[in-house]
């Protein structure tokens, strides 16, 4: 069973800006878990496999309907913004096990040492999955309760379901020996062999996502969401030119948003109140 090792003040320190650097540990920085990654198909394998069958039921979607479908953007576009793991790891001080197959970007400043192969994938599905699920959620609520402000609405439904999506994932990795951190920012749990954090960086994702289904709310009478009409989709022709102009706006606002919102953030809190790690260098 997990244990909170923090009482309620620490998330009071946190939550005023106070740094609460903790989980001294020993650990070994060549394998900081000491056992290979746990059933590592069920993570790696499987990352790569429902990437592409997502890849190809959204696409073959995309084709019936003849336009660009949600699930196929945001697969995508989270895709695509896979590069900034791990910035946002060494920045929160998370560490993979290195039996992953891992890509061959190799060591650079400000992030982590190990890079798993399966990540830009992992990304694809991991965000596609949720937020689909959550903007079709949404979306009826909404025509329920047409009365309740948009934002509203996605503040109470999307923060809450998407932070214990993401703490559920933590904790399936604490377990199963993928990944962990060095240190925490505030509370934090144990898994079978590492710790994770409850709080941060729980909150900047979770921000993140409030703000990305609200602006995917934001869309006009013809259908064009806020940042397409400020990137001028709205202006290219039809075809094969307007699904591209689509698809690159969808990536320009998710590549960004996750950048200012969760990367960013993550490595400007540990250059201020971090700690020299063995582990996260």
């Amino acid at each position: 069973m997990n244990v909170l090792r923090y009482p309620g003040n620490i998330l009071i320190a946190f939550l005023s800006l106070m740094p609460s650097v903790a989980l001294a540990q020993t650990l070994d920085p060549a394998n900081p878990f000491g056992v290979p990654p746990i059933d590592m198909a069920s993570m790696h394998d499987m990352s790569i496999r429902l990437f592409f069958v997502m890849l190809v039921g959204f696409g073959g979607w995309s084709l019936y309907k003849k336009k660009l479908s949600l699930g196929l953007l945001l697969l995508i576009s989270a895709m695509s913004a896979s590069w900034q793991e791990f910035y946002g790891d060494w920045g929160s001080y998370l560490y993979w096990n290195p039996g992953f197959p891992q890509l061959p970007w190799g060591e650079s400043p400000f992030t982590t040492p190990v890079k798993p192969m399966f990540i830009p994938f992992s990304w694809g599905w991991y965000f596609a999955l949720i937020y689909t699920f959550l903007a079709v959620l949404l979306m009826w609520v909404q025509r329920k309760l047409p009365m309740v402000p948009k934002w509203l609405v996605v503040l109470a439904i999307a923060g809450p379901l998407f932070y214990a999506y993401n703490i559920s994932g933590e904790k399936t990795a604490a377990d199963m020996a993928w990944w962990g951190y060095a240190h925490s920012f505030g509370p934090y749990a144990e898994g079978t062999y590492a710790n994770y954090p409850l709080i941060w960086p729980n909150v900047a994702l979770t921000t993140w996502s409030v703000v990305l289904l609200w602006m995917l709310t934001l869309k006009d009478n013809a259908g064009y969401w806020w940042h397409e009409r400020v990137l001028g989709v709205n202006r290219v022709g039809a075809g094969v030119k307007h699904g591209l102009a689509r698809l690159g706006a969808f990536m320009l606002m998710f590549n960004i948003s996750c950048l200012l919102i969760v990367t960013l953030p993550c490595m400007i809190v540990r250059l201020i109140w971090g700690v020299e790690s063995a582990i996260v260098p």
